[in-house]
């Protein structure tokens, strides 16, 4: 339903309407250094607790292939609702 020319024609009224009530437009280009170095640090940090949480599971949810260079990615099911699918599809 959403395609990228009406997040387009939302994203440019929103500008607008943020102009006629004279909000300040742009606190995302004052503040990007700081939002850049957040998104990092938090995916960083969530990267690890999902790390942590698949290598505490239980060892019936590793991959059966083994690969060990996408171990991290897939090797453990940490999202229950795609196990349905990765059965399905074999």
């Amino acid at each position: 339903m959403f395609s990228g020319f009406f997040a387009y024609v939302v994203s440019l009224l929103c500008f607008g309407a943020a102009l006629y009530f004279k909000l300040p437009v742009t606190i995302v280009y004052d503040k990007f250094l700081q939002l850049a170095t957040t998104a990092i640090v938090f995916s960083f940090f969530l990267a690890v607790f999902v790390y942590i949480k698949a290598r505490l599971g239980p060892k019936k949810k590793l991959a059966p292939a083994g690969n060990t260079g996408m171990s991290f990615v897939i090797k453990r099911n940490y999202l229950p609702f795609l196990k349905k699918s990765s059965k399905q599809s074999s």
